[in-house]
C-alpha cells in the first residue's frame, strides 16, 4: 500500500470537449491541425488536457452534468481518456461535494492522474491510478479561489495547486 502525500494544486479552458491536435506536415514542415469532438452533454465549461510521460496516455477534462455520476445535485467533471495516444477515447466522470465547475488535470511521472475541481470555496482533488478510468477522492485544497492550475516537480514527489485567490483582492 502506498503512503498518502499532501498535495498542493491548479487549471485550462474550451466550450465543447473538442480535441485539436497539431502535427508537422512531412512535406512542408508546416503545422497541421485535426479536430475531433469527444461527446455531447448538457453543460460544459473550461477544459484541461494532460499527456503522460509515456506518450500513450492522455486525458481531457471539462466540468459538466452527467446523470450517470451526478449525486445530490452536484455538478460533475467529465474525463475523456485514451491509452493509445488519442487513437480512441473512453469516458468517465466524478462528482465532488460542491463542484462541477472549472477543472484541471495533470499526469505525474508515475502515471497517476490528478484532478482539481473548482468549488469556489476550494478545489476538490481527486486522483486516478488507471489513466482516468476510475477516481479516488483526496479532499479539498486551498481557499476561496478561481482559475486553478496543477503542476508537479520533475520527480513527481510534490504536486502544486496554483489559483487566483479572489478573497485576497477584497
Amino acid at each position: 500500500m502506498r503512503a498518502s502525500r499532501p498535495i498542493s494544486l491548479a487549471i485550462l479552458a474550451v466550450t465543447l470537449p473538442t480535441l485539436i491536435s497539431l502535427a508537422a506536415s512531412s512535406s512542408t514542415n508546416s503545422p497541421r491541425f485535426s479536430t475531433r469532438g469527444l461527446g455531447v452533454s448538457p453543460a460544459y465549461g473550461e477544459p484541461s488536457i494532460a499527456i503522460a510521460r509515456n506518450g500513450k496516455n492522455l486525458a481531457i477534462s471539462t466540468p459538466g452534468s452527467d446523470p450517470k455520476c451526478k449525486a445530490s445535485g452536484n455538478g460533475t467533471v467529465q474525463i475523456w481518456w485514451s491509452a493509445n495516444d488519442g487513437g480512441s477515447f473512453s469516458h468517465s466522470c466524478y462528482t465532488s461535494p460542491s463542484g462541477g465547475h472549472d477543472s484541471e488535470i495533470d499526469f505525474l511521472p508515475n502515471g497517476t492522474l490528478l484532478s482539481a475541481d473548482l468549488e469556489i470555496a476550494d478545489s476538490y482533488i481527486q486522483r486516478s491510478m488507471d489513466g482516468g478510468k476510475t477516481w479516488i477522492a483526496v479532499g479539498p485544497a486551498g481557499t476561496e479561489q478561481d482559475r486553478q492550475w496543477l503542476a508537479h516537480t520533475p520527480d513527481g514527489k510534490t504536486a502544486y495547486l496554483v489559483y487566483h485567490d479572489f478573497a485576497a483582492e477584497a
